[in-house]
This record gives structure tokens, sequence and C-alpha cells, in this order.
């Protein structure tokens, strides 16, 4: 493992300090090989770099629970492995800055081969350090563009952005015969994406983007940006959003402005199905297939709910990072079927060597850039209720 450099050595000195006072506390912290009292079996320390605090609490609650539970109904695979795994949380802030710092102490006090993480800038940051490092990180829910091949160490196992707007392009085009869209988005990272992977994916079907609009986050009023919309007498609005009220508001005030009933409007990121909830507007939503086990719903509801959130609206995420666990389940498999050593080189090894991985839902490969493309449905929506029209990407 290399050096990452003094200025990170001396914050990692304190934070040793720290975590050393912690552990001498009934942390309970090991390192990687070291034998717990417990069990007797050696501890393999996986980290999880989440939003645990601010307004996107929620999210990194339930990326927790879905490793929890995972690891819970695994335990005795784990076990028959010959270790036990302990999930070390940090809460990254969804900042870059607290990101490096997270990982530089997971890597030299917890001694990780493997981080679980998610956001595009917190990812960026880490891959660096754990490129140096030697360690994998798992990214189970950021879609990014940018994040397709920008590491060797770094593993989507989440369809990027391209993958959903190639299925609802598809469906829109092929299906529905629309030829002409609207894209609707604001000034996040994740519209933009959003609207240059459909964009892209459109003009090679043929379609053409009328126009391209763009609001910011805080707008509270969109009547006009409506209005020039609807000069254009679209006969499909993408909303390229992960703002589900902003996504409200815009179809309000379409609906007070008159928009034609036969108007379509069609979602690219995945998991919201409720979107028009309130309005009869045909609509499309697109997700990426996650079928859970019963056990895994019934573990959720008995001791992870998240601020009062039934399981169905957050299943995506709940299942993505059990994903992560059952790669991780895999990856080990084969290190001990080989007489590896479970480090990060060898864990690696592991994603590279398996052809397809056993996941919730399924199965996948990874493909050129260290992504999938895992199965994609999608759903005709109206008044909230979902009925599936469309699969892609089975195969």
């Amino acid at each position: 493992m290399k050096m990452i450099g003094k200025k990170i050595f001396a914050v990692l000195l304190c934070l040793s300090l720290s975590c050393a006072m912690l552990a001498g506390c009934g942390d309970g912290a090991v390192n990687n090989g070291d034998t717990p009292d417990d069990s007797g079996l050696p501890t393999i320390n996986i980290a999880l770099e989440a939003p645990l605090s601010g307004a996107g609490s929620w999210s990194g609650k339930a990326m927790n629970a879905g490793c929890m539970i995972a690891l819970e109904n695994m335990a005795d695979q784990f076990a028959a492995l010959g270790y036990q795994i302990k999930l070390v949380v940090n809460d990254h802030q969804a900042s870059s800055d607290v990101a490096a710092t997270d990982i530089t102490k997971d890597i030299e006090f917890y001694h990780t081969p493997l981080v679980i993480g998610t956001y595009t800038g917190p990812l960026v940051t880490m891959s660096s350090v754990a490129a140096e490092n030697q360690v994998v990180i798992l990214n189970p829910l950021a879609m990014g563009e940018q994040l397709v091949g920008l590491s060797d160490w770094l593993y989507n196992i989440c369809p990027s952005y391209a993958a959903t707007c190639e299925a609802m392009a598809r469906y829109l085009y092929e299906e529905q015969g629309i030829r002409e869209v609207v894209l609707l988005g604001d000034n996040t990272s994740t519209s933009l994406a959003q609207r240059e992977a459909f964009s892209e994916v459109w003009a090679k079907l043929g379609g053409k983007v009328l126009s391209d609009v763009e609001c910011e986050t805080d707008t509270t009023d969109f009547l006009s940006v409506c209005a020039q919309i609807m000069k254009n007498d679209p006969p499909c609005i993408i909303m390229c959003s992960s703002d589900e009220d902003m996504q409200q508001r815009e179809m309000l005030q379409f609906s007070q402005l008159g928009l034609p009933a036969d108007v379509a409007f069609a979602m690219v990121g995945p998991g919201n199905k409720n979107f028009a909830s309130d309005f009869d507007y045909p609509s499309y939503a697109v997700d990426v297939r996650a079928d859970v086990p019963q056990q895994v719903i019934d573990r959720y509801n008995e001791a992870y709910v998240v601020d009062g959130m039934e399981f169905n609206s957050l299943k995506y995420t709940i299942a993505n990072f059990g994903n992560a666990i059952n790669v991780l389940y895999q990856c080990m498999s084969y290190c001990v079927d080989n007489g590896l050593d479970i480090t990060g080189a060898n864990l690696k090894t592991a994603l590279d060597s398996i052809g397809t991985f056993e996941v919730y839902g399924g199965t996948f490969s990874f493909i050129e850039g260290n992504t999938v493309k895992s199965p994609i449905d999608i759903y005709e929506v109206l008044r909230g209720e979902a009925t599936l029209v469309g699969s892609y990407f089975d195969d």
C-alpha cells in the first residue's frame, strides 16, 4: 500500500489516535485478519460512505439498511467462507472533502479492502485515493456518465443514465411513435447528465429535441417556462430532474395553462413512479429492476424503517446496496476458492474474473467502463397506478 502524502498522514495520525481511544472504550474495531472475541472468525472491515445528515439523510439511512439487511441475511454464508463482516459507517455529508478524509481513515485505521459509496462528487474524490492504495469502490447508486471508466478501482454496479435514457427513448420512439420531445430539467449535475444522455440516444434513433429547458432549482413559478414550452406544441415532455416537488409544480402549472390532455410526460431517472399521480396526462416512468426476497422487506419493516417511509419508496436503494454485499460475497468466495487473501487487489481480480454476478432481480455482468446494463422496465403511470409496458436489457 502506497503512502498517501504528509498532509493526509497528519490527518490520519489524529484520526487514528481518536479511533484508538474509541476502540479502547468498547468500539470493537479490529484490523482485517484479527480475531474478535465474539465469533472467533477473522473480521473483514467494509466501509460505507453515505449522506447520513442534512436534507438527504433519509437516503443514507436507506443505504445503510440495504447493507445491514443483506449482511444479516448472509452472515452464515460469510461464516462458511471463514470470515465475519463489519460495516464501518461514515457520514460523508455529500461532501467530497469529508469523503476524502473518511476513506483515508477507512484505509489506514480499519484496513478496509472495499468501500461502498455513492454521490458523484465524493466518488470522484475517493477514487484517486482508492486507486493509490489498491482499494475497491463499489458504487450502487450514482448514475452519472463521468463515473463510467473513471478508475480501474471503481465498479459501478448500477446502470448509468445512458442505460435508463436508452430504454425510455426506445420505448417512446419505437412503441409510442413519438418523434419530437422537449427536455425539461434544472441546473443540477443530475439533470444535465440525464439531458445529455437522452439527447444522444434520441438523436441516434432519429428523433428531434424541440428545446432543452433548464430551470433554477429554487424556482417556484414555472408559468412562463411552461407557456414557452407549449409554443413548441410538443407531443412529449421529458422530465430530467430528481426533484419531485419541482416536477409536481411544473405539471400543475402546465395543467393550469391548459396543456392538451394527450401530451405525454416521461421520467428518465429511475425509481419515481408517482411523479404524475395527481394528473391524467399519459405518463411513463423508468425503473431498474430490483426484485428482492420477502425476507428483505420483512426485515426492513421489523427493524430498519426510515423516517416512516414504506419499503417500496426505498426499494431501489435498499436493493442496490444489498447487491453490493451480494457482489462482495461472490468476490470473497472467488478468493477463498483460489487460495487468495481478502485484499483490495484480490477482490479486484475477482471482479475482473467473475463473468456473471447473482444479484436481486437476476444477474449482471460488467461492460466497458466498469458499469453494467441490468434489466430496466418501463411503466405507464396514471393517477398513481403503474402498469408494466416494456422491458429492456433482459439478456
